[in-house]
């Protein structure tokens, strides 16, 4: 009687695989039959085969696919705060255009520093300076 281990690794390893080539030759009984054995075990394998690289591709087309849609989350999170800065922007502006085109507007300090702010958020500029020119005094 056999060893219980060999048996066992046998089984685990090649008896499903032995099993479904002796079915297929019990069927067909062909008249070589070490060489229909040999030739359903290699088409065995390389359809094995096949199914491992099938699988390995679609591993890495599912990656693919995951990485080309995060790219995509990602621009169109970047385009949602472009329009919502670019929103911002115009806000600012339609604001202080406004107030200044109001007749009504004191043109107060803190107006000018609203200005200075409308400003830096419209150009994106660090730094502003206002200048204000008297005409009284001046001679031509």
């Amino acid at each position: 009687m056999a060893d219980p281990a060999i048996a066992k690794y046998l089984s685990d390893n090649v008896g499903g695989v032995l099993a479904k080539a002796m079915a297929e030759l019990a069927v067909a009984q062909p008249s070589d039959g070490v060489d229909f054995l040999a030739q359903w075990l290699k088409v065995y394998i390389d359809e094995e085969e096949a199914k491992g690289k099938r699988a390995d591709e679609e591993a890495k087309l599912l990656e693919a696919r995951r990485t080309t849609a995060a790219k995509r989350e990602e621009q169109a999170a970047k385009k949602a705060a472009r329009e919502q800065a670019a929103a911002a922007r115009e806000a600012v502006y339609k604001d202080a255009l406004a107030k200044f085109s109001d007749e009504q507007t004191v043109f107060a300090p803190e107006l000018w520093q609203e200005l200075l702010k409308a400003a830096a958020a419209l150009t994106g500029a660090k730094a502003a300076y206002l200048g204000l020119v008297e005409e009284d005094g001046l001679e031509d």
